[in-house]
């Protein structure tokens, strides 16, 4: 323990690696690049509709709507806003799904947009 560095000189920085939004610090590469933030939550949200509680599913995917850029996640988003009876907001995400750069990764659910 008495050999580790202090924090100032251990490499780059947490302080470097992030923005704050909203009283909340966000790793900004993590954020993007890691999938697994995207499917924990796209899980949380079908967890939510499974056990009707379409509201809170619906909550939490439009909190992240903004931060999550992947096909799969606008895929769910606009399976959720269905279940809440908005069909036109969850056509138009079907729609923009389909434009998507990873939109392939969704396999026969494309067929459903």
């Amino acid at each position: 323990r008495k050999f580790l560095k202090p924090y100032r000189t251990r490499g780059s920085s947490f302080r470097e690696h992030t923005f704050t939004q909203g009283g909340i610090v966000w790793k900004s590469e993590i954020w993007q690049r890691k999938s697994f933030v995207h499917i924990l939550i796209t899980s949380l949200a079908k967890a939510y509709v499974m056990v009707g509680r379409e509201a809170d599913a619906l909550d939490l995917m439009n909190r992240y709507a903004e931060r999550c850029k992947s096909a799969r996640y606008t895929f769910t988003h606009a399976g959720i806003l269905l279940d809440n009876n908005q069909p036109l907001k969850a056509l138009l995400l079907y729609i923009k799904t389909t434009m998507m750069e990873d939109a392939d990764t969704l396999g026969e659910n494309l067929m459903y947009c």
